[in-house]
């Protein structure tokens, strides 16, 4: 498992560009790119996260990590 908090969108990068953990191995995490999200569900009580995507799929992660940009965050700052 990978911590990346408090240490800023550098790890990320790392992450993917496979700086760490290891150049030779595969990331031990599942990144997914570029898939448009409808819904994100924390449920407290089983401690996951529910990411519904708009071509129906569905995970359940124990965190995720969201990038919009500041347009979306301005003209939908309401619905967040």
């Amino acid at each position: 498992m990978l911590n990346w908090k408090g240490k800023g969108y550098k790890t990320i990068l790392d992450v993917l560009l496979k700086k760490i953990p290891n150049p030779s191995e595969e990331i031990p995490v599942e990144i997914l790119l570029n898939k448009e999200v409808e819904n994100i569900k924390w449920n407290t009580a089983q401690k996951d996260v529910i990411v519904s995507c708009k071509d129906g799929t569905t995970y359940t992660a124990r965190s995720v990590i969201v990038t919009v940009s500041v347009g979306v965050l301005k003209e939908r700052f309401d619905f967040i």
